[in-house]
């Protein structure tokens, strides 16, 4: 493993730490719709900062005008050269006894493209 990827992979652990804490403003709250923004903010602000070109493709629809990362938006600052990965952002759904917590806390995983 190369510095690069090894600097990559925190990245990735960055922003899922990150899309897991920004929210917590919001637990017991019943503001879905303000945790999810909360945690998606936390995503695109890791990866406004991560030169690499990230597209996402596991997403959620856009559908209701709700916060989210869609299928298809880009992340990262696409700069020429740099690495290609596919991202699959998502949502994961609390058991039933934390319904009061925000519905949804996103992670983040990426495979990287060979080529661009």
């Amino acid at each position: 493993m190369t510095d690069t990827e090894r600097t990559l992979e925190f990245e990735f652990v960055r922003a899922t730490e990150n899309a897991a804490l920004n929210p917590v403003h919001w637990l017991g709250r019943g503001e879905k719709e303000l945790a999810d923004a909360a945690a998606c903010d936390a995503i695109y602000g890791v990866f406004d900062n991560v030169n690499i070109c990230g597209q996402v493709v596991i997403g959620e629809g856009i559908k209701d005008n709700a916060p989210g990362i869609f299928l298809g938006d880009r992340l990262g600052t696409w700069p020429p050269g740099s690495p290609v990965f596919d991202i699959g952002p998502g949502p994961h759904r609390w058991h039933q006894q934390y319904r009061r917590w925000p519905a949804q806390c996103h992670f983040c995983d990426g495979r990287q493209r060979s080529e661009a």
